[in-house]
């Protein structure tokens, strides 16, 4: 595990950008290790972890008049997911946090 320098590091948030999409995440992942090793600065990839099942409450999970309960269900990444995009940040040599919602 890369130990994380916290002096003017610089946090990409990948969050739900990676739309629910392995692929797309990964893209981002090696866009951004390119970007970081060309101006040579440190960085931290950011992921976002949500409790879908216990965040939405029941009652709400078919809504789709709630915006924002489509956006969280449609980018749901299983623990799998989660350990393809962890291994390319290592591959990057991007440091990794993660934060709850």
């Amino acid at each position: 595990m890369k130990e994380i320098d916290f002096n003017e590091l610089f946090i990409l948030d990948l969050a739900n950008n990676h739309q629910g999409d392995v692929g797309h995440g990964l893209r981002i992942i090696k866009e951004l290790g390119a970007v970081v090793r060309r101006v040579k600065v440190n960085a931290a990839i950011k992921f976002q972890f949500r409790q879908l099942d216990t965040f939405i409450h029941p009652d709400f999970v078919s809504r789709e008049d709630v915006k924002h309960i489509p956006r969280f269900l449609g980018t749901r990444l299983d623990w799998d997911a989660y350990e393809v995009l962890l291994a390319e940040c290592r591959e990057q040599n991007l440091a990794v946090m993660c934060t709850p919602f």
